[in-house]
């Protein structure tokens, strides 16, 4: 029997495993132990789908100044109207 580690029941709960899915389908099945792990780790996950990731405001406000007080020093002024910049950039 292989030994199956927390990485392992966390590649299983993203479906990133394929060599060993049978093995800890079957030892999730007998291993109340590693079950357990594995339900926290499906709590878990549930959990940070739930969270709702956004910037602040004043994050975007700061970005959006920065960005219109230094965009010279990132985009040529002679290319900042240039539509072949603009398509080959977007």
């Amino acid at each position: 029997m292989i030994k199956i580690t927390p990485e392992d029941l966390v590649r299983y709960l993203y479906n990133e495993t394929s060599k060993q899915e049978t093995a800890i389908k079957a030892a999730l099945q007998t291993d109340m132990d590693l079950r357990e792990t594995f339900e926290k780790l499906l709590s878990a996950q549930q959990s940070l789908n739930e969270i709702n990731l956004s910037p602040e405001p004043q994050a975007v406000n700061k970005i959006s100044k920065f960005a219109l007080k230094n965009r010279n020093k990132f985009i040529p002024k002679e290319n900042y109207n240039n539509s072949e910049f603009h398509s080959s950039h977007t």
